[in-house]
């Protein structure tokens, strides 16, 4: 899946598909930013409005706990 880079500066991208062949977008910290991207039919996100980064074995713990 290839991904573009969604900045600050998003109200001129054209959702998804619109991005260069892009499939998603990463970079995602506002729900603003979410639902634009809904709006423009792009499905497939993530960014710190999801998850910060973490350890590998915080992310395996975070998994078990949320089974």
């Amino acid at each position: 899946m290839n991904f573009f880079s969604l900045n600050s500066s998003f109200k001129g991208a054209k959702g998804a598909k619109g991005a260069k062949g892009a499939e998603g977008a990463e970079g995602v910290e506002t729900e603003k930013q979410k639902d634009f991207l809904l709006e423009n039919h792009c499905t497939h996100f993530q960014g710190y409005l999801f998850g910060k980064p973490m350890r590998i074995d915080e992310f395996e713990t975070s998994l078990k706990n949320n089974l």
